[in-house]
């Protein structure tokens, strides 16, 4: 195999590894546009103040297609390109389990207060 072989094999393989981590967080956000709405009703009868983790989630949720560009720049800025792909995949990875948890605290963390005041 030649080199030049290698070298496309190699960069084909890393955008396999880019995509895969570029692809939950796309998912994820395609979830939240959906998930978010319905708990923006639910917390409406609430009747008091959210906390800032909720509001925040719920003011900022659609811009978080944005955060694809971070994967981006893990990419461009990451200083060995033999390990690039694999950075990326772990950091977009690592990123979705991240927000995901702090999306699931972020709204159930209100209809667990309520739950304790009325209790």
């Amino acid at each position: 195999m030649s080199d030049a072989d290698r070298r496309a094999l190699r960069t084909g393989s890393d955008a396999g590894l880019v995509v895969g981590g570029v692809a939950p967080l796309v998912v994820s956000w395609a979830l939240a546009c959906v998930l978010v709405p319905q708990f923006t009703s639910v917390f409406a009868g609430f009747g008091t103040e959210l906390p800032w983790p909720t509001r925040f989630v719920l003011r900022y949720y659609p811009y978080g297609l944005a955060l694809t560009l971070l994967v981006v720049a893990v990419w461009q800025l990451w200083p060995r390109a033999e390990t690039r792909g694999l950075a990326v995949l772990v950091f977009g990875i690592v990123l979705t389990a991240v927000l995901w948890c702090a999306c699931l605290y972020s709204l159930y963390v209100p209809i667990f207060h309520l739950g304790a005041t009325v209790g």
